[in-house]
């Protein structure tokens, strides 16, 4: 485990806190032999992130929601980068 995801980083559990990215058009990475994408909404829980976000994609990336946003618009669903899989799949 890189120390972007370090337990400080994901696991922090008086600040731990839950949030929702999606990537733009344009935007295709690859995380742990996984395509992220336009078409997934990827979740990240720790103490920031954000910053976590920041530190793995850079600025290629769109949006930042608090809550899972309308999955109609995602046809590979949510993709849990604490756990590394997607959920339902």
């Amino acid at each position: 485990m890189s120390a972007i995801l370090s337990k400080k980083n994901l696991n922090t559990k008086n600040m731990e806190q839950t949030r929702y990215f999606t990537f733009g058009q344009n935007h295709v990475h690859s995380h742990n032999r996984v395509t992220l994408d336009k078409d997934v909404v990827l979740r990240i829980t720790g103490d920031c992130p954000r910053n976590i976000m920041f530190e793995l994609f850079g600025d290629k990336w769109c949006f930042e929601y608090d809550k899972k946003p309308e999955m109609s618009y995602f046809s590979k669903g949510v993709f849990d980068i604490n756990k590394n899989q997607f959920d339902n799949r």
